[in-house]
C-alpha cells in the first residue's frame, strides 16, 4: 500500500502487488469529500516522485481510463489477454460469453467494455445471485442519476 496522508488523515491511496522494481497497483481509493482538491492526482504526482525512494522503475498503472492515466505515462507497453478454460461444458459455457462479450464490442471504451467491467466488479464483491441482481440494479440507478444530472448543467 502506498498512500497520501495530510497529517494523519489517509487522503488517497493505492493497493497492490510489488514484484521487483515495478509496482502494480489493483486498487485506488480517494477521499471524496476532498475532491474540490483531486487527492488522487496529488498522490500520482507524489508516488510518481517517490519511486526512486521506493527503489521502483516502474508503476505501471494498466490498462484502460486514459484521461487520468495518460498524463502520468512515461511509456506505454502492449499487453495481451486471454482465457483458460476449464475441459467440460462449464468450460465451453464460459468460453462461448466471453465470445459473446467480445462480439458485442471488445474494444475499450465501448458500452460492451464497460457494462463488462461492471459486472465483473459486481460478482467479485457479490457472491449471491440476490447480491449480484441487487449490485446490477445499483449500478444502473447510479448511472441513471449521473446521466440525469449532467443534463441538468446543460
Amino acid at each position: 500500500m502506498i498512500g497520501l496522508y495530510a497529517g494523519d488523515r489517509l487522503v488517497a491511496g493505492h493497493f497492490g502487488v510489488r514484484l521487483g522494481q515495478v509496482y502494480h497497483p489493483w486498487i485506488a481509493a480517494a477521499d471524496p469529500d476532498l475532491a474540490a482538491v483531486s487527492p488522487g492526482q496529488v498522490f500520482l504526482i507524489r508516488a510518481i516522485a517517490a519511486m526512486d525512494e521506493l527503489g521502483l522503475t516502474t508503476y505501471d498503472l494498466g490498462p484502460g481510463h486514459d484521461h487520468y492515466k495518460r498524463a502520468f505515462a512515461g511509456a506505454e507497453a502492449a499487453i495481451g489477454m486471454g482465457l483458460a478454460t476449464a475441459v467440460g461444458p462449464a468450460g465451453r459455457g464460459a468460453r462461448t460469453a466471453a465470445q459473446v462479450w467480445a462480439m458485442a464490442g471488445g474494444w475499450p471504451g465501448s458500452v460492451a467494455a464497460r457494462l463488462h467491467r461492471r459486472l465483473e466488479v459486481i460478482a467479485a464483491a457479490e457472491t449471491t445471485l440476490v447480491g449480484r441482481t441487487k449490485g446490477l440494479a445499483q449500478a444502473i440507478a447510479g448511472q441513471a442519476r449521473r446521466r440525469f444530472a449532467t443534463a441538468d448543467e446543460s
